[in-house]
Order: C-alpha cells, then structure tokens, then sequence
C-alpha cells in the first residue's frame, strides 16, 4: 500500500493543477472549433451580396476552413 507523505502534497497539489489546466484547455480549445465550425456553416449559406453587406468576400469565407 501506498502512503501520501507531508512532503509529497505539495507535488500532487501542483500536478493536480496542471492536469486540471490542461482539461481547461482541452474545453476551451473544442468550445472554439465548434463555434467557428458554426460561424462558418452559417457564412457558407449567405450568397455573395449578403457576404458583401457584412465586409465579407466567398474568399474570406473559404479561408476560414
């Protein structure tokens, strides 16, 4: 059996951290490519003049991929 000492809490108390900011990150970064991904669904459906009235081109869209 394996016992935590005095001296090992700090350690696991920092790896805790990194662990839970590396799932921070990961919500985050997949939190964002869904939101682009819906962006540019939504762009691809306008047709040009719509792309035009917001200071858009087809190219700017197509860039986004």
């Amino acid at each position: 059996m394996t016992t935590t000492t005095q001296t090992d809490a700090p350690a696991l108390s920092i790896a805790a951290g990194r662990i839970a900011r590396l799932v921070d990150l990961a919500v985050i970064a997949v939190t964002e490519r869904s939101r682009r991904r819906a962006t540019y669904r939504a762009l691809v459906h306008l047709d040009d003049r719509e792309l035009d009235d917001i200071g858009l081109s087809r190219k700017d869209v197509n860039d986004l991929r």
